[in-house]
């Protein structure tokens, strides 16, 4: 029996435009905006977290931020670079989550494709950053 129990909270994320992440997250994956904080604004920070059921994320604009390189936007050039990879969804229903993709001009870095239990695609965030859905298939 394990003395340590851990799970999952939040996923951190920094994107150029915090309105714009909202509204992406918000349109293609149902996520609602919980809180905008600025706490950290005299640091050039500004905050918010955005809910799907009992997960968050919590999303950072800086006012001097950095894009990433345009490898991370591509799945099997990212998982060269050591770091977080992607966060990943599941859904009962990956062709709907699609089509509100590409209702909203959101771009399909890679499939969908199947994989082990599993039919998955890759879906390019906020600022090319890749997000994963899977519909279960077993």
């Amino acid at each position: 029996m394990k003395d340590v129990i851990v799970l999952p909270h939040h996923f951190g994320m920094s994107v150029s435009d915090l309105d714009a992440a909202i509204e992406w997250f918000d349109k293609v994956l149902g996520f609602e905006l919980d809180r905008k904080e600025d706490f950290l604004a005299k640091f050039g920070v500004h905050i918010a977290f955005i809910k799907s059921g009992d997960f968050s994320i919590e999303l950072f604009q800086h006012d001097e931020g950095k894009a990433a390189s345009s490898e991370r936007s591509v799945p099997n050039e990212d998982i060269r670079t050591t770091g977080n990879k992607h966060m990943c969804f599941q859904t009962r229903d990956l062709d709907a989550v699609l089509a509100r993709l590409e209702e909203h001009g959101g771009t399909i870095a890679m499939g969908p494709f199947d994989a082990p239990g599993s039919r998955a695609a890759f879906l390019l965030g906020p600022d090319g950053a890749l997000v994963e859905v899977i519909q279960p298939t077993a």
